[in-house]
């Protein structure tokens, strides 16, 4: 029988995909606060067939994103060999994000002065879903730098964006073709105190 941690994973992405509502999680009976499981999926979760297919989804997730990381790797290779040729010895990228947003503010080059060379296009590679095949396409330096960049935050920050966000730079150093990123996480802190009094004191 399939178990509910995996359950409960699989039938959010199911009802997501074919337009069901999804339920907060799966339950065996209608229990107050919660949306009942439609029969014909709570039937459908309990078969191996279903739980082979998230097994399987699962696996082209890891696959996917092994992908990704060698995709990454090579556009890096690409980005730092191409600003070799343009003379550019460094680049920074500042990023911030709070609330669920965040975004690439400011790409700044040295020698300044010097962005229009960030146009130049460049053959950058990409993971496909359908089979994770790495393919190669002409992308705008610009372009391949941002995502070389928000990939970095997807692998070592994931969710950088989300409550109060963070903000950073990544610092790419052509002479030494390293990518630094220097992160800034924010958080919320409270301080809690509680004070009694008596009528006499």
């Amino acid at each position: 029988m399939l178990n509910k941690p995996i359950a409960r994973n699989f039938l959010s992405l199911f009802c997501l995909r074919h337009g069901f509502q999804r339920p907060a999680r799966f339950i065996s009976d209608n229990e107050c606060g919660y949306v009942p499981v439609p029969e014909q999926l709570r039937e459908l979760a309990m078969t191996e067939n279903f739980e082979r297919s998230f097994a399987e989804h699962a696996e082209r997730l890891l696959r996917h994103e092994r992908a990704c990381n060698e995709a990454s790797a090579q556009n890096r290779r690409i980005i730092f060999e191409t600003l070799s040729v343009s003379r550019i010895t460094a680049v920074t990228v500042s990023f911030d994000g709070e609330g669920d947003s965040g975004q690439i503010e400011e790409i700044a080059v040295v020698p300044e002065g010097e962005d229009s060379r960030l146009d130049v296009l460049v053959d950058a590679v990409t993971a496909k879903w359908t089979d994770c095949e790495i393919v190669s396409e002409r992308t705008p330096l610009r372009d391949v730098i941002e995502q070389v960049c928000y990939a970095a935050l997807a692998e070592t920050n994931g969710g950088w964006e989300n409550n109060e966000g963070a903000f950073g730079d990544f610092r790419f150093d052509v002479a030494n073709r390293t990518l630094t990123l220097e992160f800034n996480g924010r958080y919320m802190s409270t301080e809690y105190s509680e004070h009694s009094w008596t009528e006499e004191a």
